[in-house]
Order: C-alpha cells, then sequence, then structure tokens
C-alpha cells in the first residue's frame, strides 16, 4: 500500500482478529520515519529583513474574493411550459414597456399638486361666503 488503509480495512482485519496493522501501511507513516525526518538539524528561518530574495521573483497578488450574493440565486435557465409568454418588461417611471426604471430615459411632465380635501372644502366655503355677500 502507498497510504493509510481506511476504515473500512481495519473493520475487516478486526473481525479477521488481527490486532497489528502496522504492516499495513507504507513505511512512510510510521514512527521511526517521523523521528528520522527530524534527526538532521533544523534551522530558524529568521527576520523577514535579513532574508535574500532573488531578482527574478515576481509578485503574485492574492486572487480576488467575491462575496457570494445572500439568498437563493435566480433560475435563469428555466424551461418555460408550452405555450407560456415571456413576461414584457415595464416602465414603473413611464409605464412604456422595454426598459426598466433604471434606464428609462423619457421626460416625464411635472404633476399638478394634489389638492386635498381640507383645502377644497375650505374653497368651497370661501365661494359661499362671496356668492352671500
Amino acid at each position: 500500500m502507498s497510504a493509510l488503509p481506511c476504515g473500512h480495512v481495519l473493520a475487516v482485519c478486526r473481525v479477521m482478529g488481527m490486532t497489528d496493522f502496522n504492516h499495513l501501511a507504507s513505511d512512510r507513516f510510521k514512527k521511526t520515519e517521523l523521528k528520522a525526518t527530524y534527526m538532521g538539524l533544523v534551522f530558524p528561518v529568521g527576520e523577514v529583513s535579513g532574508w535574500q530574495c532573488p531578482n527574478y521573483l515576481k509578485v503574485v497578488k492574492p486572487p480576488v474574493m467575491v462575496k457570494p450574493q445572500s439568498g437563493r440565486p435566480k433560475n435563469k435557465d428555466r424551461v418555460r411550459s408550452q405555450g407560456e409568454e415571456p413576461v414584457p418588461v415595464k416602465c414603473g417611471r413611464c409605464g412604456n414597456l422595454g426598459h426598466t426604471r433604471e434606464s428609462c430615459r423619457e421626460t416625464i411632465p411635472k404633476k399638478k399638486a394634489k389638492v386635498s380635501a381640507k383645502s377644497r372644502s375650505q374653497e368651497a366655503q370661501a365661494q359661499v361666503y362671496s356668492q352671500q355677500a
């Protein structure tokens, strides 16, 4: 084997009555190999200012991490039912079809100020008083 045995192999070996599983693993996973790795001297790296970097190395920037949108994504690849018509896009500003409020370029005339019921009743009373006089 070139790696550690999986749990299924160990379970079968236990059922068969095996207790020593060392012969199933590769030598590189044994304790003797691990100790041999650190038998030689391991030198500390030192301060960053003391490092010697070659001039031909290029600076590699980390990848741009894009935050995923929250919520369930829209299914844009939905297959429409037979006979289903696409819903036309309608502008909420001018009411025309084919564009949305964000891309609307229509000039909208200013709306007249709405006259409230209170001011209408005051105007009506003023007319009544002017007719009586």
